[in-house]
């Protein structure tokens, strides 16, 4: 390809020559310079529509035969030397330039961002994730419910507490038993039912009990005003290199996983059951999150936690609600504002498809309506007393942390493409 070596100032550049053409709109957007200004002595660079010269090299060297210090372009020494007007900043030429570059620049930005998140994620993950291994376990081998009931037997409960009120010298026992509490965070901050706590009570402390391992200690209560939720505390420091994974999101699954406790051992048990969603039933909240597991072998706990197949905090057990066969209420009832009351009828009529398509969840539907107890849960979104581990970990390592460095941006592509 024939070239010309170009010269302004110190710089000096060799520009391909379009058949026998300078480029004149390319070496003045390379130097910031108006096209029609761009000159070399007194021969002036007059640009064609297409902006490449009107003359050709050899025409212009012809011109410049008495200007040798103005060089022909052959070589680095003779370099034609160039002059012109910089562009003002609202010439066309310079406003479609800018707007290029900051068309890069903010494709640059959001690619640093894609990659920084990657990056971040990843680290998290490295970092924290094996707080909550049986995740990972329940993702890897587990497809059917009791296989999840028995990994989240062996591997949640031991994160599944007893809450105990007790007074003066007294220990933890049955009759100062409150419900179960969830560990969401390794420093020991659990979640409970808020009717488990007495607010008026000005004596005695509350105590959480682990049984695997034995370990137990006295928490502070706090209040999610306006959700029927209490945050447990430490009263002094603990660590768990485990818990239940917390991710401040709605969890919808076909089944539902939460625990009782044993009256004679005190252990803790896993119950599978089944998640129902029907906006028309008047149970079903928005504010605060009102959802309904139906338990399928007994009924669980005030205060316990409730999963998803995936090893995810759905919320925490506040409430129950008695399933009557039908809705028995007088048809004007019935027909206020649509709503259906929770019961038999109005479930079956939700599942009937699902039902067909899978018989063991027929059964185990069936066996949900035994005990006519649903068991209503408050999901744990928004809470205002407490942080997840996600939030903690990000504030100690923002996002900023895992940005590419400037001498890497041009790699930034490549990477996000084969990270």
């Amino acid at each position: 390809m024939a070239v010309v070596w170009v010269k302004r100032g110190d710089e000096a550049l060799r520009f391909p020559l379009i058949g026998s053409k300078l480029m004149v709109s390319s070496i003045a957007r390379h130097w910031g310079l108006d096209p029609d200004s761009l000159r070399i002595g007194n021969c002036a660079l007059v640009p064609g529509a297409d902006g490449n010269s009107v003359l050709s090299l050899d025409a212009i060297a012809a011109l410049l035969q008495d200007q040798p210090d103005l060089g022909d372009g052959s070589s680095h020494e003779q370099a034609l030397v160039i002059t012109g007007r910089r562009r003002s900043a609202d010439h066309p030429a310079v406003q479609d330039h800018i707007r290029q570059r900051d068309e890069e620049n903010l494709v640059a930005k959001k690619q640093r961002a894609e990659v920084a998140r990657s990056r971040q994620l990843e680290a998290y993950r490295s970092n924290v994730e094996g707080l909550w291994s049986y995740v990972k376990e329940l993702e890897l081998t587990v497809t059917k419910p009791e296989q999840v009931c028995n990994v989240m037997q062996s591997r949640v409960s031991k994160m599944v507490a007893r809450l105990h009120f007790v007074e003066g010298d007294d220990e933890p026992s049955d009759d100062n038993y409150k419900g179960l509490a969830a560990l969401v965070k390794p420093d020991g901050s659990c979640f409970t039912a808020a009717v488990c706590c007495n607010r008026s009570s000005t004596s005695g402390k509350y105590v959480l009990v682990f049984s695997d391992p034995p370990l137990e200690y006295e928490c502070v209560v706090t209040y999610e005003e306006e959700v029927e939720i209490a945050i447990l505390t430490p009263a002094k420091p603990v660590s768990f290199n485990y818990c239940i994974n917390w991710n401040d999101s709605i969890c919808k699954s076909d089944h539902a996983y939460s625990w009782k406790r044993d009256p004679q051992s005190g252990d803790v048990k896993c119950v599978a059951g089944i998640f129902i969603e029907d906006p028309s039933l008047p149970i079903y909240q928005f504010e605060p999150y009102h959802m309904v597991m139906l338990p399928v072998e007994s009924t669980v706990e005030v205060g316990a936690p409730v999963l998803d197949d995936a090893g995810h905090l759905g919320g925490v057990v506040v409430e129950f609600e008695e399933i009557p066969a039908r809705d028995t209420r007088p048809t004007k009832k019935k027909k206020k504002n649509g709503e259906r009351r929770l019961d038999e009828t109005a479930i079956r009529d939700q599942f009937q498809n699902r039902v067909k398509e899978d018989p063991d969840f027929g059964k185990a539907l069936e066996a949900g309506f035994v005990h006519r107890k649903a068991v209503v849960y408050v999901a744990c979104l928004d809470i205002d007393g407490l942080t997840t581990v996600w939030y903690d970990w990000t504030k100690a390592h923002p996002l900023k942390e895992f940005e590419p460095s400037s001498s890497n941006e041009q790699n930034v592509i490549h990477w996000r493409r084969h990270a």
